[in-house]
């Protein structure tokens, strides 16, 4: 079959053209390809990929960089130094160091040690982290181990089994913590008894 399309294309037959399977096209868009290499691909143009949007408090949304690490079925075990934010939506294993945020999506595993800055659990979650910024687990994440983190936040339905210890700031200095009791009271609202 090569030998017979390779004969049709010299002879001018069939006009040659890249043949490119979905994964890999996907893989190339991924890469950040240009014009002149998508039309290799056998595309007409090169597509610009949308950046993915972060909540910030319910304050709009502001535009990340995520390296999303994805297969179901896949497998990675290892030591994994990334720069920038990831999301895993496959099975890791080992050893996680996160320069911006770790987002664990519902299909995602992660059994390994963690050091990040921010954390959102969608899935399961089984280590000891290190958060320097904020950690979330959602109504669907699961973790158990122990977290060090600035901020933990819990939803409704997420489940957590372990420890948590929180960063303490440099210089010492700790942020007051008011009860909320106390906090409507200096509001002017009534308290409930």
């Amino acid at each position: 079959m090569l030998n017979l399309l390779s004969r049709d294309i010299g002879s001018g037959r069939v006009p040659p053209r890249s043949v490119c399977s979905p994964w890999a096209r996907g893989a190339a868009h991924a890469a950040g390809i240009g014009q002149e290499e998508a039309s290799m691909l056998g595309r007409k143009d090169a597509p610009k990929p949308a950046a993915p949007q972060a909540q910030t408090n319910g304050h709009g949304a502001t535009p990340i960089t995520l390296l999303t690490v994805v297969g179901e079925h896949a497998r990675m075990e290892g030591k994994f130094e990334i720069n920038d934010s990831v999301q895993i939506e496959c099975e890791v294993g080992g050893e996680l160091q996160v320069g911006g945020k770790l987002v664990i999506g519902e299909k995602g595993v992660v059994n390994a040690n963690v050091n990040t800055v921010d954390a959102i659990v969608m899935g399961h979650y089984d280590g000891n982290m290190v958060a320097t910024g904020n950690v979330e687990i959602t109504a669907t994440g699961r973790v158990s181990g122990n977290i060090q983190t600035d901020s933990l936040v819990i939803s409704k339905g997420g489940f957590f089994n372990g420890n948590v210890s929180k960063i303490t700031e440099p210089g010492g200095g700790q942020r007051p913590v008011y009860l909320i009791e106390e906090k409507r009271a200096s509001a002017g609202q009534p308290v409930p008894r």
